[in-house]
Parts: structure tokens; C-alpha cells; sequence
């Protein structure tokens, strides 16, 4: 099965912000928990929202009441329902036959009977292969079950229970239809966009069509963030520079940190501008300590002294390229990595078009690229590259366009044309 058409369903979203990223990050379905009749008509706004951002809800639940179910699927108008609890074909059956359009989750477990599970997989649309009916455990999967079934059953399987990046890099090529995750992007009461952004690279590869807006100039920065799920940017960047590698280009390191520490409940870049690899390692690793978990990645300004092999590449790192350095990057590190920045002229992006012409000759190569470009863009700069260059490709907008909430988004729509 190729990769690319691999499946993620993120389980228990109950944050918007989480959920507005997760979306943008490729997810393919957002698991919204309901999980006793209690809980029907709780989170029917973060729905609601999931739903405008096009995000696929599924409703979790270990509800087994057929009325209720109904009561969900009329109330929610999800794009699925998952019954948590060992499934029973009577009630899946009568669920679809009343609700065609609804896709319906079975959880299926190594305990099961094989003769269960393909009467289950003929009703379901996706069959979800959990460690227990627990759920949300981290305990991982033994997988036994998979050798046992049919090619037409695993085609439907995602497989769930203590899934994280090394499980993936180890299964990614199953012939599966994809992976169902919920304790890998929790930890210790925190939301981790961190993994977010590791498990997409993993799963989905390089992202275009987005909008980072930039908080580095920005000095009413717990207020910006606050309208984060207003908008549809897909997250912050904040840049570090001690002066090391641009003399001219100095910020403040606590106030940096500062704002590091404010920006805990949204996904953020941090863009790096140091000289000497150990001490941007040292300094991956102090961002990393002040907020460990919506530092989705770090942005490393490239300079012909840096030998990237040393690099923390364990950080969604991001390399980051003054595009007159372009052509000595890529003499030496073409093949480095998937994920580039190009900082363009700060004046007339037509003093660039050395750059665009060279990704224009190299159209397939960078196709496979994920592409920021930055540096004093605004709504006419962006539709200057669109003309320039031949591929999807993401921006870093800066302080003016914070300010306005139109602004960032007719610059997202100049990107999803």
C-alpha cells in the first residue's frame, strides 16, 4: 500500500486549537469522545467548529443503546461513530441501514474470534485493531491478529494501542489502511503538537498551502494567541538570534523565552540564527525545556560552516536558507532533508528570480519538498511567487499582518487558489 494514502484518525480531541492543527496537519479523522449518555450534547460546539475547518469527527462512545446512537448521529451530524466496546453486528447493521451515509468504526481486539471480526468487517466501514476496549493506555499492540486476516479486512484496518513514531516508522508500510493514535499526543495533562507535526511528517510528508504568521515583533503576544482557532494560519514562528551569524539581527533572549513560555496552548516555530551547531543544539534543547510540547519545530538558519550531520535532528527540524546561500547548500546537503525555508530579499522579491528559476529547473525534486518562504511577505509579495514558481510552497508572514484578522486570511485564500 503507498504510503501517501495511508490514514490518521487522532483520538479524544478536546481542545480546539489542538484539533484546528491536528486538521492541518493532515489528520483524516478527529475522534470526539461521548462516551456515556451523560456526555450527549457536551463538546457540541468544538464539533460544530471541527466540522467548519472540514474536519472528518468521529464519535467515540461505548454507548450500545440504539436509540441513543441515533439520538448522536442526528445531534452531531458526524462523519463517523465508534462503539468502544466488543462489536455487535445486529446493532451495526441496523445503525447503517438507518444511517447510510455514516461511516462506522468496529473495535476489534486479539481476543476476538475471526469469525466475528469478518462479519463485523462486511458492516463496518473501518475496523479500529486496539490493544483493549480500554482505550487511551499507551499499552502497545502484539499485532497478532494480522497475519490471521484477509486482505479485504485489513484494508479496512487502522490499528490503535501505544502507537508512536518508532511503531510507526517500524509498521508504516503495512498493507493497512492506517493508524489510530490518542496517548502518544498526551502526556502529563499536555497537549503534544509536537508529535503532531513528527507523526504527519512520518505519515503524510511534506505540507504546502499554509500560513505561519511571525510574533517576533509582536508585543501583545498572550492576546495574538488567543485567536489562534479565529483564524487560518496553521501556527506561530518566533525567531532567536544571539548575533552571532547576522550582526545586525539581534533579539532578546528573555523576552524570547518569555513569550516561549505564553505560547504553551498553541503550535509555534522556533527560527534559530546562531553560528556554531552545539550551540544551537544546547539552545534546542533550552526552548525545549521552557515549553517541551507546542514547539511543533525548529527553523535552523543554514551558513556554509555548519556541518548538519551534527545537527538535533530529532526536533521537526527545519532548514532554513538566505537564498543567496541556496546554491552552497545545495552542493553540499541536497539530499539533507525534505523540509526548507527560503529567506528571500527583504526589498523587491524580483531580485530573487535566480532562486525561482533554479526550482522551476528542478521542478521535481522540490515537488517533493516542503517550502516555506519568508522575509517582510504580504498579500502582493505572495501572488509575486505564485507567478515565479511552479510549485505548492508555505510562508512566514511577519508584525503587520497580526494585526489583522482579514489580512491573514485573504493571504491564506491567495494560497489555497
Amino acid at each position: 500500500m503507498d504510503l501517501s494514502k495511508k490514514l490518521l484518525k487522532i483520538c479524544k480531541i478536546d481542545d480546539a486549537n489542538f484539533g484546528k492543527f491536528a486538521i492541518l496537519c493532515g489528520a483524516d479523522y478527529l475522534g470526539v469522545h461521548i462516551l456515556e449518555e451523560k456526555d450527549i450534547g457536551d463538546k457540541k460546539n468544538l464539533v460544530d467548529y471541527l466540522v467548519s475547518l472540514d474536519g472528518k469527527v468521529v464519535i467515540v462512545t461505548k454507548i450500545t443503546n440504539f436509540e441513543l446512537l441515533n439520538k448522536i448521529i442526528n445531534l452531531y451530524r458526524p462523519s463517523g461513530l465508534q462503539v468502544h466496546c466488543k462489536p455487535d453486528p445486529n446493532l451495526i447493521k441496523k445503525l447503517k441501514d438507518t444511517n447510510p451515509k455514516i461511516r462506522i468504526f468496529s473495535v476489534i481486539t486479539n481476543e476476538l474470534d475471526v469469525d466475528l471480526i469478518e462479519k463485523v468487517a462486511d458492516l463496518s466501514d473501518y475496523l479500529i485493531y486496539d490493544f483493549s476496549y480500554i482505550g487511551g493506555t499507551g499499552v502497545k499492540n502484539s499485532l497478532i491478529l494480522i497475519d490471521k486476516l484477509k486482505k479485504g479486512i485489513t484494508d479496512k484496518l487502522f490499528i490503535a494501542g501505544g502507537v508512536n513514531s518508532d511503531f510507526l516508522k517500524k509498521y508504516k508500510n503495512l498493507g493497512i489502511a492506517g493508524f489510530d493514535i490518542q496517548s502518544y499526543f498526551r502526556e502529563n495533562n499536555t497537549l503534544r503538537y509536537d508529535r503532531i507535526e513528527e507523526v504527519s511528517r512520518i505519515i503524510k510528508g511534506p505540507k504546502s498551502g499554509l500560513l505561519s504568521v511571525s510574533v517576533t515583533d509582536c508585543d501583545d503576544v498572550e492576546n495574538i494567541v488567543k485567536e489562534y482557532d479565529q483564524n487560518p494560519h496553521y501556527n506561530y514562528h518566533l525567531d532567536y538570534s544571539d548575533g552571532s551569524l547576522y550582526v545586525d539581527f539581534l533579539t532578546d533572549k528573555n523576552e524570547t523565552m518569555k513569550k516561549v513560555s505564553i505560547m504553551k496552548n498553541v503550535p509555534l516555530n522556533i527560527h534559530i540564527f546562531n553560528k556554531d551547531i552545539d550551540q544551537i543544539n544546547n539552545l534546542i534543547d533550552e526552548f525545549k525545556t521552557t515549553n517541551n510540547h507546542s514547539i511543533s519545530s525548529f527553523f535552523v538558519q543554514y551558513s556554509p560552516q555548519l556541518n548538519l550531520n551534527k545537527i538535533d535532528n530529532t526536533s521537526n527540524t527545519v532548514i532554513s536558507i538566505y537564498y543567496k546561500d541556496l546554491e552552497d547548500y545545495f552542493s553540499k546537503w541536497s539530499n539533507f532533508t525534505d523540509y526548507l525555508s527560503i529567506i528571500l530579499p527583504s526589498d523587491d522579491i524580483k531580485n530573487a528570480q535566480i532562486i525561482f528559476d533554479y526550482i522551476n529547473s528542478n521542478k521535481p525534486f522540490f515537488l517533493h519538498k516542503e517550502i516555506w518562504f519568508d522575509r517582510k511577505l504580504n498579500k502582493e509579495k505572495i501572488i509575486q511567487i505564485k507567478g515565479a514558481v511552479r510549485i505548492p510552497f508555505n510562508v512566514v508572514v511577519g508584525k503587520e499582518i497580526t494585526k489583522s484578522k482579514k489580512t491573514i486570511k485573504e493571504i491564506h485564500e491567495q494560497l489555497s487558489l
